[in-house]
C-alpha cells in the first residue's frame, strides 16, 4: 500500500475517531464494570469454575458417551446462567450491546457514504439491509 497525503489523513481521522470512541461514557463505563468484575473475588471463582466445566464438556464431547456429555451440559448450562443472571455481568453485556450498536452505525454510515448498495455484516443479527439482490458485487 502507498502512504500519500490522503492516507496519512485518513490514518489521523481514524485516531480522532478512536479517541472520541475511548473518551464516550459508554467506553468508560465498560472499563469501571471490568475493573469492578476483576475485583470481584467470588465472581472470578465463578467464571474459573464455568470455564473448567466448559472445557471439561469439550473433552467428554470427544471421548464420552452420551449421558456423560448431557449431564456435563446442563452444568455448564447452569453456571452460564447463573454468570448471565449476576448484575455485574448483565450490565457490562448491555454495555457491549450498546457499544457494539454505535460501532455498527458508524460502520454503516462509512460505507452507505461510499456506495448505498454495499452490503454491510455487523455482529447484529437483526441488522435490516437495503440492498436486494447482488449487491456484495457492487451490482
Amino acid at each position: 500500500m502507498i502512504y500519500n497525503e490522503q492516507m496519512i489523513q485518513l490514518d489521523d481521522s481514524l485516531d480522532k475517531l478512536i479517541s472520541i470512541i475511548t473518551d464516550d461514557d459508554l467506553f468508560q463505563q465498560l472499563k469501571v464494570i471490568k475493573h469492578k468484575i476483576q475485583l470481584n473475588k467470588e465472581l472470578q471463582k465463578q467464571i474459573q469454575q464455568f470455564q473448567r466445566e466448559k472445557e471439561q464438556l469439550a473433552i467428554l464431547e470427544t471421548y464420552a458417551a452420551e449421558k456423560k456429555i448431557n449431564s456435563q451440559k446442563q452444568k455448564v448450562y447452569r453456571l452460564k446462567r447463573q454468570l448471565d443472571l449476576h448484575e455485574d455481568i448483565a450490565a457490562m453485556r448491555q454495555i457491549q450491546f450498546a457499544i457494539q450498536e454505535s460501532l455498527d452505525m458508524i460502520n454503516r454510515k462509512i460505507c452507505q457514504t461510499m456506495d448505498e448498495n454495499i452490503k454491510i455484516k455487523n455482529g447484529n443479527p437483526f441488522f435490516e439491509t437495503q440492498c436486494k439482490g447482488a449487491c456484495q458485487h457492487g451490482i
